[in-house]
């Protein structure tokens, strides 16, 4: 069961042993560490990301994991390689010839001629077959998806005869255990078809926490609700995070939420930004008291938040969070007009 942590973390630096959601507005961007190394998994275009290394100290970047290569998952990535403070030891990225965007080119370039000069090793096999290279320490990292036929093939187009596999079908859906204890399960932008081929798999998906695919917009399917459903039921999640941009997308979509009412009706929902479908006008910044202190977050100067960034921390032998659900649901309470997150459907409390 995973629990709740308030406040401040007070496990010293050098002995930290979390996973870290930041909210970097609509994109995606997780931490996971291990005192002086972490991973990350996804880097788009924020200042969040550097500013939240900066506060642990630099640590070594063991890994930075790409999930796919869209604009809101890499936008950051060359830069962060390119940091005179940041050493990042090892680039994992798959292969997207569909991918033509002019930061994915100039990705792949600066990686190229880092590789060259010996500073930096590039993995263009993140999928099963590189099994548990992207573990370190207490931290475990499993590739889930993409499966071999998958990262065989790549993104196709329609006619191929194993069917259109998307870009965001080939993300990569990583399950992160601390202290050999699952902890956070980061799915990307995971599609529909890749949740069925995940399914049939037999992976074991479950964790006490989900970032949710695609920042809960549409995966593709014939239904939301069905996918979300179906998803909950295999991760079992207690805490479901969306990572998301107030300014950006609507999001999660009402079918989403359905689904996941349906299947865990009392697991904690918390949006990194207020999403405009539960509350139109924008908070006055005072009102987030129960965003953390301690890590950077996107929403917070302007008044965007929800739940901000998110520590998901293991403590002698338990899994726990901050922000406090108390808190957020009781900021959710008092000044959400028409929370999606609410565990009956409200309609406005608010003048």
């Amino acid at each position: 069961m995973i629990n709740e942590n308030g406040g401040k973390s007070e496990t010293a630096k050098g002995s930290l042993l979390r996973v870290i959601v930041l909210d970097v507005g609509h994109g995606n961007c997780a931490i996971a560490q291990d005192g002086e190394e972490v991973a990350i998994i996804d880097a788009p275009k924020t200042s969040i990301l550097p500013l939240c290394l900066d506060a642990q100290g630099n640590p070594t970047v063991r890994h930075l994991i790409l999930s796919h290569a869209d604009e809101d998952h890499i936008g950051g990535a060359q830069a962060l390689l390119a940091h005179d403070d940041i050493l990042v030891k090892e680039l994992w990225i798959n292969p997207n010839s569909r991918q033509y965007s002019k930061t994915y080119l100039d990705l792949l370039t600066v990686a190229r001629d880092r590789f060259l000069a010996k500073g930096l090793e590039v993995s263009t096999n993140l999928n099963i077959g590189a099994r548990d290279r992207l573990s370190f320490g207490r931290v475990k990292i499993e590739i889930l998806h993409p499966d071999i036929i998958y990262a065989g093939i790549g993104p196709t187009v329609s006619r191929h005869p194993f069917g259109q596999i998307t870009s965001n079908g080939m993300s990569a859906v990583l399950r992160i255990s601390l202290a050999d204890d699952a902890a956070v399960l980061l799915p990307g932008d995971m599609d529909a078809a890749a949740f069925g081929a995940l399914a049939s798999s037999g992976s074991n998906l479950g964790a006490p926490v989900l970032v949710f695919p695609h920042h809960g917009g549409s995966a593709g399917g014939r239904s939301e609700r069905d996918f979300s459903a179906r998803l909950c039921a295999a991760v079992r999640p207690e805490l479901i995070v969306f990572s998301t941009g107030r300014r950006r997308y609507a999001n999660p979509t009402p079918d989403v939420m359905a689904g996941i009412r349906a299947e865990a009706p009392r697991a904690h929902v918390a949006c990194t930004q207020l999403s405009r479908r539960c509350h139109d006008v924008d908070l006055d910044r005072t009102l987030f008291e129960h965003v953390l202190t301690d890590l950077p977050a996107a929403g917070g100067p302007s008044g965007l938040s929800c739940a901000g960034s998110i520590a998901i921390e293991w403590d002698s032998g338990k899994i726990a969070y901050r922000p406090l659900r108390s808190l957020h649901q009781r900021f959710i309470e008092m000044h959400v007009a028409t929370p999606l997150c609410a565990l009956e459907p409200q309609v406005s409390r608010l003048v």
